[in-house]
């Protein structure tokens, strides 16, 4: 498959997916936009004041979430003991029953579907039609499991329709994805074609279940932070997205972040691209909007929702809408503008990569060329840059004329050498 070929076909099918998903969160939102039938199922639900209601959501008269033991009837209905209930059951029942059992754990058949398909793509890999390495190893077993993860889960939503794998299939894509991503890195087998690949179906992902959308997620975290004893298993989950950064580096947003992978496709569209010569001036801004998030979860105010990503991705034709199409629209000249310029986790996350042990560094084959400096769009390829800003788009490795003088690597090693 050639990389053109690539290019035509992703915007459509994350179109398409657009529209035929479009997202039971985007009538149901949990996150203030209108109330929430299903308080307690997204990643950003936070109680703090024990009421059982989102703390991000207005009520119009209180909504409580659904009692458990309500919802779980007595059981003696549905217990089916003994032997003759048992041997009553035709198999035509038997297999109704077993579709019953899938529609009503998504988890399961996400689990099912999942297995599946990494053995489909594995059995793809090996058959030497990718041009990926045909032996089956860690490095090959790792990228089918990542693509599985995000189609599986994909097919489970659109399949069961079920609003509560929405909060646990954001959780396990964002860790899960970001572990296997980084590993897939390490093992040199992230290729153009396969990155492309991925911004695809990680933007797909995030049209799909409308998550993880990090930057609006800010404002939860920084709630959640001032109960520590109530935080929300997603903002645990984030928590541990940021320690992993340390050694990930920038790999969540650069392949598993929708926001980060759409504005990355964009930036690929044909166009004359505006390079900012002073990187001191996006972290600036970066850092006043970080401040404002902070001090607007004082006043209940989500700054990064005016963003208008949430009613991008579920498809709702709003203002904020508009306001994420021109932002999308600004990424292909300027890259990564959301990211670079607006997410407050992207200071946290560019002052971890700072620190932390990975990013495309240069080894000692390296010639001094100078070619990945002209194409790095955010002017960080330089021979001791730390690359805080890195978002592993691969385009100096495209340019790179020396095959292994650039790597996936501790961005320290040739320092310590020197």
């Amino acid at each position: 498959m050639n990389i053109p070929k690539i290019r035509r076909i992703l915007p459509a099918g994350i179109a398409g997916t657009a529209v035929v998903a479009a997202p039971v969160c985007a009538a149901v939102c949990p996150k203030g936009i209108g109330n929430c039938t299903y308080p307690g199922r997204c990643m950003l639900f936070t109680d703090a004041d024990g009421n059982r209601i989102c703390d991000f959501t207005p009520t119009d008269g209180g909504i409580t979430a659904p009692d458990v033991a309500e919802s779980a009837g007595d059981g003696a209905s549905a217990a089916g003991t003994g032997i003759d209930s048992i041997s009553s059951v035709s198999p035509e029942n038997a297999l109704a029953g077993s579709a019953d059992i899938l529609s009503a754990s998504p988890a399961l058949l996400w689990a099912i579907l999942f297995l599946g398909i990494n053995v489909a793509l594995l059995w793809f890999i090996h058959s030497e039609r990718t041009g990926i390495l045909k032996e089956l190893n860690a490095g090959t077993i790792a990228l089918s499991s990542l693509f599985s993860l995000a189609i599986s889960g994909i097919a489970v939503f659109l399949l069961t329709g079920d609003v509560s794998l929405g909060s646990m299939g954001a959780v396990v894509y964002m860790l899960a994805g970001t572990i296997l991503a980084t590993y897939i890195w390490s093992r040199g087998l992230m290729t153009k074609k396969t990155a492309l690949l991925l911004l695809g179906v990680t933007t797909i992902f995030g049209f799909v279940f409308t998550a993880p959308m990090m930057p609006v997620y800010f404002y939860g975290l920084a709630a959640a932070l001032g109960n520590i004893w109530i935080i929300a298993p997603g903002m645990a989950a984030i928590i541990i997205l940021i320690l992993l950064t340390l050694v990930t580096g920038r790999t969540f947003c650069a392949h598993i972040c929708p926001v980060g992978t759409i504005q990355e496709l964009a930036s690929r569209i044909p166009g004359k691209k505006y390079l900012v010569q002073n990187r001191a001036v996006p972290q600036a801004i970066r850092l006043v909007v970080l401040a404002g998030a902070i001090i607007g979860t004082a006043y209940s105010v989500n700054l990064l929702a005016y963003t208008g990503m949430e009613s991008f991705f579920s498809f709702a034709l709003t203002t904020g809408f508009l306001i994420f199409a021109l932002i999308l629209a600004i990424s292909v000249f300027v890259y990564r503008p959301l990211c670079r310029f607006l997410c407050p986790f992207g200071a946290v996350f560019s002052a971890c990569t700072a620190v932390g042990k990975t990013c495309i560094a240069r080894t000692d084959a390296c010639i001094g060329c100078g070619k990945c400096e002209k194409v790095c769009p955010t002017g960080e390829a330089g021979p001791w840059d730390r690359k805080p800003e890195c978002y592993l788009c691969g385009r100096c490795i495209e340019v790179c004329p020396v095959e292994g003088a650039l790597s996936f690597t501790d961005p320290l090693s040739r320092d310590l050498k020197e």
